[in-house]
């Protein structure tokens, strides 16, 4: 997260800042963000910048905080409308990301960061890594999940083991959204991969 300099900045700088940032992660992909075209639309320098943020993913992870949290209560949501099953929620989530998340705002930003960019740097990018580590916000997050979960849907044993759920399910989500995105592959192979993995994943829950 940004520093307390940053926050102690004028509410018109932070915006001119963060404006900068949102336009570039529009421009390009993830790989190509440039810190200089962002230092040079904010008009700071760079020693200002990194006395704000530790780095670009710093700076991203304050630019998706609103999409993350909006993100956990849409899968709290998708949870409770699939009667607690958390692998029907999961690919309710990621159809409805698929098909209409270019209907989103600033859905361009987040397709860009989705492009070029592995798995797991992903979910430290988008904020959902670390389940398992001493992460209050995360863990909130986990519990939640699990008391909407239905035993008689799919059966997680405990927060823990929910969480390495909740990892896997978010991780596909992403996957298959960039998968989408790319054009790599057709639609309708994307969406028969993602329940192949989905049936395998809810076998699991029910040995």
């Amino acid at each position: 997260m940004p520093t307390q300099r940053f926050f102690h900045l004028k509410e018109e700088k932070k915006n001119i800042i963060k404006q900068a940032a949102m336009e570039e992660c529009a421009r390009v992909p993830y790989a190509d963000i440039s810190i200089n075209q962002i230092i040079k639309a904010a008009d700071i320098s760079r020693g200002s910048f990194y006395t704000y943020f530790e780095d670009k993913d710093d700076l991203i992870r304050y630019l998706l905080q609103d999409f993350c949290d909006a993100c956990k209560k849409y899968i709290l949501d998708q949870i409770e409308k699939a009667d607690g099953d958390v692998v029907e929620a999961a690919e309710n989530m990621t159809l409805e990301m698929i098909h209409h998340g270019k209907d989103q705002p600033n859905s361009q930003i987040y397709r860009n960061l989705l492009l070029n960019v592995g798995t797991v740097t992903n979910m430290k990018t988008f904020g959902f890594g670390g389940f398992l580590h001493q992460n209050e916000e995360n863990l909130k997050f986990v519990e939640e999940c699990y008391k909407r979960h239905n035993p008689e849907k799919c059966k997680v044993r405990d927060e823990q083991q929910m969480g390495c759920v909740m990892e896997l399910l978010i991780s596909l989500a992403l996957k298959y959204t960039a998968m989408h995105h790319m054009a790599a592959v057709k639609p309708e192979e994307v969406e028969e991969m993602l329940h192949e993995q989905l049936r395998i994943i809810r076998r699991g829950l029910c040995e």
